[in-house]
């Protein structure tokens, strides 16, 4: 089996011939190539030839079987917002679109319309020159998006001090989710993550996040859905306690063909939660186990968890992005016992 044959395996719930793996590459590719960042990402532009290069290196490194199309979602400075790029480190939002709640109401969600042309190359060039790797399209929930575009401390307090103005930036950010899966509906991809490092319960709590959280991500998940591709969901927050359990089980409602967890869950709770339910993904602590190691670490933490997953529909992926700065001979000692384990 290939890579993209895994993928799709694992989302049928169908055997497959070796554990299947999935790298969130964001960066990390670019110090496989050792290019710099501003090769990717210039000032209000992006390469996607220079994405997909980055990814399929790394993919051709590591050999993992799922990827991301590519390391950019949206231009938020389209919506007002900037970027700053060091020249080796990861890009980060400087400036909010919407730190001021004026700002909101000066654009339109259509503004995005016609605007992801170079996102788009990035998967159609990944695509070309990887033929057999499963591809997902990536996407942020309307509710970590508007946490991206405001800040998360002044949207933390806009949640009990302006309501009003948190349903019109979540409604904005679930009209912007439509456009972007009508933007890339044409794409040949084999899923969608969408991702949700905002919507965490231990931030928010259960209650508040069945409120907040909820109906946009059921909307994306609608909207998602209709391209006829599986989703999958990625959120952070620990999952161990009642609360953290009452929250999976209300993700898990929505009905995504796989649950993405990040650090800190513990993997027997998450395969018990998940059984008959949807697939599921999780692995290794990106930052305790593969940044700090040291190797020992890596391969004793990597054969843990598959022996703990071993009879799961299971993805085995890092807790949440690799990103530039990674050692890569940790992440190729990860990745070689995953291919070498006998499940």
């Amino acid at each position: 089996m290939n890579g993209r044959e895994r993928f799709n395996a694992v989302l049928r719930s169908e055997e497959t011939d070796r554990t299947t793996t999935f790298m969130f590459d964001l960066s990390l590719g670019m110090d496989v190539l050792g290019i710099p960042t501003t090769d990717v990402f210039g000032k209000n532009c992006f390469n996607g030839k220079e994405s997909a290069a980055s990814i399929a290196a790394l993919h051709k490194r590591l050999g993992h079987d799922i990827a991301v199309g590519s390391y950019r979602t949206i231009d938020n400075s389209i919506f007002g917002g900037e970027i700053t790029v060091p020249e080796y480190g990861s890009p980060y939002v400087s400036k909010k679109p919407f730190s001021i709640h004026s700002e909101l109401y000066e654009v339109q969600p259509e503004a995005l319309c016609g605007k992801m042309e170079d996102v788009k190359t990035s998967y159609t060039e990944l695509r070309r020159s990887a033929p057999d790797l499963g591809i997902m399209k990536m996407m942020m929930t309307p509710f970590s998006m508007a946490t991206t575009m405001r800040g998360l401390e002044p949207f933390l307090v806009d949640l009990y001090t302006d309501v009003a103005f948190v349903d019109d930036l979540i409604s904005f950010e679930t009209e912007v989710s439509k456009i972007v899966v009508e933007e890339m509906i044409d794409l040949d991809t084999d899923a969608t993550i969408l991702v949700a490092p905002y919507d965490d319960v231990d931030i928010l709590g259960p209650d508040l996040m069945k409120k907040t959280v909820f109906p946009g991500m059921r909307n994306s998940v609608k909207a998602v859905r209709g391209d006829g591709l599986p989703v999958m969901l990625h959120h952070h927050g620990t999952f161990v306690s009642e609360g953290g359990r009452t929250a999976l089980r209300d993700i898990l409602s929505l009905k995504p063909d796989c649950f993405y967890y990040g650090e800190e869950n513990d993997h027997s709770i998450m395969s018990e939660e998940t059984v008959n339910k949807c697939s599921v993904a999780g692995g290794v602590d990106t930052f305790t186990t593969l940044y700090l190691g040291p190797n020992e670490r890596v391969e004793a933490d990597t054969k843990y968890v598959l022996n703990q997953m071993k009879n799961e529909n299971f993805i085995f992926t890092c807790s949440c992005s690799v990103d530039r700065g990674l050692p890569l001979d940790r992440m190729k000692i990860m990745m070689d016992t995953v291919h070498s384990f006998e499940k």
